[in-house]
Parts: C-alpha cells; structure tokens; sequence
C-alpha cells in the first residue's frame, strides 16, 4: 500500500505569480516599484511614463472638465415657472419668475435684508435678497418699488406653508417701471391694486398712527383717499419733505389695499413720489 503522505522535492513549487521584471533594475536587479530611476545604482529604467506626467495630465484634464461644466451652465437657459407650477420637489432648484409687486417692501438697514412679494396671477412668492446684493442694488438704483413688474431668477426655498426665492446677484433682476396713470381719487378701485397712479389734491389730514408709518388724506374735487407713506421707504431713499394740511400736492404711487380699501403707497423715491406745489417756505420739494 502506498503512503498517502508524499514528499514535495524542494523547487517543485512554482510561485503564484511572479514579479514583473518592469519592477525591477535592469543594472543591479533591485526592486525599483515606479522609480524612473534606480535609487540604488541611478539607473534609467526605460519604458515608464514619469509620475509627474501624469500628475499634470491629470490636473489638466479635471481643470477641462471644470470648464467645460462652467460653460455648460452658462449656455442652460433658467427655467421659466409660473408661481403655482412650484412644486416641494424644486427645493433649492434655480427658476425665473415673472410679475408684479403689489405689496409694500421690506428693509433692514442694519442687515441690509431687503424682501417683497411677486405676484404673477396664479399665486404669490416672497423675494429675499441679502447684504451684498441689496449693496448692488441701492448702488445701481435698481430697488423695486410697489407697482413695478419684474423678472427674477434665484433659488427657491420651499417649506410646508412658504415659499421664497433668494435673488443671489442684481444682474438676474429685470424690472420695468410702467408709468403712471393720472386719475381722481374717485377714479381707483379695488381692480387698480398693483397699479402706479398720479393724483393731485390738497393735504387735508396728516397722522402718524404707530411708528414706522405716516398717513396723509388727499382731496381733489371728485373725493378723498388715503397716501400710505412706509418708514421702509424713508430707509432707502430719503426723509418726507416737509408737508403740512392745506398744502397742494402732486402724488405718485401705487394703489394698495387696506382692509379692503384702495390707499396710494408712495413708492419711488419719497421726494419724487411727493411734490408740494405750495411749500411753506421758497425750498421746491418737488423732484429734488
């Protein structure tokens, strides 16, 4: 019977794999890894691409791609949505939207936090724009106003019962400023909300009712309505010129709503929006 423990003859086993001669030094036979050159006898080992090399393709074709995706994003057009096509899933996603402001505008002068709603017809959206890009906008007098209709492209931000877009740079706000439309008091509705109007008449009531809002009533020969002066817009462009009751007065604004009553919010620059026909005193408020 033969023993099932058999002897292996020393040499009879053949490695796995064996070492790829590339690895090693032509000269000295040393192993070298990725060495061009031999650190032990300095010489060239021949048929490699050096290290460096490659580090460099490699930097240069992710500095390729980054361009290439940079100009990909500049040539996609931003997508136009109607407020009410805003779904939860567009969390963060960048959109245009196109309307107009009918609501008077916030501003934190301390912050710089500027913010108001857009309304396009099927729905509003709050707008929010920060310390450098409220800084652009003052410097290029491209604030908004109540009245004015705008395009706007930024970042949606959307919870459960809000949504906003964040205006990240001025150059993706159009605005268009349509003029205003002379009428009598007696002419504005609850249809004209959103509208910019002219009106003259005299001051015949001025009242401050809290802070942060001042109140005249203008009268012309058809009736009477209230101008709506926001201290927000005071912040951005300027103090009230000094008014008084029985003082004639040119106003232009935007019609607004108060618990269902059409008013005129001034909008535009206070001295412009505000002309006193009859200063009490030679100073011309109107314009200036």
């Amino acid at each position: 019977m033969q023993s099932q423990n058999q002897v292996v003859e020393p040499g009879s086993i053949q490695p796995l794999q064996q070492d790829s001669p590339d690895i090693h030094c032509p000269s000295c036979g040393r192993f070298v890894g990725p060495y061009t050159t031999c650190p032990y006898c300095g010489a060239a080992i021949s048929g490699r691409i050096p290290l460096k090399v490659v580090k460099a393709f490699t930097l240069c074709f992710a500095t390729l791609g980054l361009l290439f995706l940079w100009w990909l994003a500049n040539r996609t057009e931003i997508p136009h949505l109607s407020i009410v096509e805003i779904e939860s899933r567009m969390n963060f996603a960048t959109v245009r939207i196109d309307g107009r402001i009918y609501r008077a505008i916030t501003y934190d002068p301390v912050s710089q936090y500027l913010g108001f709603w857009v309304n396009d017809g099927t729905g509003e959206i709050h707008i929010s724009a920060y310390r450098d890009t409220t800084q652009a906008l003052l410097q290029t007098g491209l604030i908004p106003s109540p009245g004015d209709d705008v395009s706007i492209a930024g970042s949606l931000r959307i919870r459960e019962d809000y949504t906003a877009l964040t205006l990240n740079t001025p150059d993706l706000l159009t605005r268009h400023r349509p003029p205003p439309a002379t009428l009598n008091s007696s002419d504005i509705t609850l249809l004209d909300e959103g509208r910019r109007v002219a009106l003259q008449g005299e001051i015949t009531a001025f009242s401050a009712p809290y802070t942060g809002l001042t109140l005249l009533a203008l009268k012309d020969d058809t009736g009477e309505i209230t101008i709506a002066i926001d201290e927000m817009l005071v912040a951005l462009t300027g103090s009230l010129p000094e008014v008084d009751v029985g003082m004639m007065a040119m106003v232009t604004g935007t019609v607004t709503l108060y618990k269902g009553t059409p008013q005129v919010t001034l909008s535009l620059t206070v001295r412009s929006s505000l002309c006193c026909l009859t200063p009490p005193n030679p100073r011309q408020w109107c314009g200036s």
